[in-house]
């Protein structure tokens, strides 16, 4: 889904919030850890040999009598990765949580080309890892909405592809979006490299959050990944009890991902995204 002109161009004033990751090497609009020719000035440092005259400062020797010269923040674009979860349980919901997940990360990988990042896109769908070509500039934009529009959930196994991104990054931030059903975020999955940052946003339905209860019913329920059934018997205590379980491994979702060091976001499918990036984006942190 290619996100609406509107939004574009809310999206083109903001960037994407990185925390504690380190960009890599190249000119671009990210603070890195290094100091050295910039714009913006941050510390003095004495003389020496090999120095480049013109960042000498006169008022320094005047007051010192010691030569300094000045250093400036150098810029960097980040590498930003955003991988969705083409699982078959990402198919389910209305809205469908997958289309909703790939609207979101339209949206995210535009913040980031219009801060100045490089973007690049994966889904893991059919057992394996999809990777788009990493882009940068806003002109590059539909390159992305058109790869992404072209992927279809299927299969399963989402931990595998977390730990394959994951595990080849080269610093940057990591923005995975997915259901976390089943296994999909074992605490081995969450490992990465030093200047990785990840930020783990868990799509839910609406269904799944606040399933409606018609009266009591023998149903078969289907795992779309496993292929496994079972009966189930929806009476309304039934449905109590699976709102509580369900409240509690969110929880405990949010809670192994914090203790990884990662931040952690829901998002249901039924969001208003109009209002999300105007305001709700940049409390929670994705946006500034």
């Amino acid at each position: 889904m290619t996100p609406s002109p509107a939004l574009l161009q809310e999206l083109s004033r903001s960037r994407l919030r990185l925390g504690g990751s380190t960009a890599p090497a190249g000119t671009g609009e990210r603070r890195s850890r290094q100091k050295g020719p910039g714009m913006e000035f941050a510390d003095y440092r004495p003389y020496e040999a090999g120095d480049d005259f013109r960042y000498l400062d006169a008022a320094v020797f005047a007051r010192r009598g010691e030569h300094h010269v000045r250093q400036y923040e150098v810029h960097r674009p980040a590498r930003v990765t955003i991988l969705i979860d083409g699982s078959a349980s990402m198919a389910f919901g209305e809205p469908e949580k997958f289309a909703f997940a790939t609207t979101l990360a339209s949206l995210m990988a535009f913040a980031g080309l219009a801060g100045g990042d490089g973007v690049q896109m994966a889904v893991w769908s059919a057992g394996r890892l999809h990777i788009s070509p990493r882009v940068s500039g806003v002109g590059r934009a539909a390159t992305l909405f058109e790869w992404l529009a072209r992927q279809k959930p299927s299969g399963g196994g989402f931990a595998r592809g977390l730990r394959q991104v994951l595990g080849s990054a080269q610093g940057g931030l990591i923005i995975a979006l997915s259901d976390w059903m089943g296994e999909a975020a074992p605490a081995n999955a969450l490992s990465r490299p030093a200047g990785v940052e990840l930020l783990a946003i868990a799509v839910g339905a609406p269904q799944e959050e606040d399933p409606e209860f018609n009266g009591q019913s023998e149903v078969r329920l289907r795992d779309g990944e496993s292929g496994i059934e079972f009966d189930f018997t929806a009476d309304r205590a039934a449905i109590g009890e699976y709102k509580t379980l369900y409240r509690q491994w969110r929880e405990d979702l949010r809670s192994r991902f914090l203790r990884a060091g990662c931040r952690f976001l829901v998002q249901r499918s039924d969001l208003d995204i109009d209002r999300a990036v105007r305001t709700e984006w940049r409390v929670q942190g994705i946006l500034e």
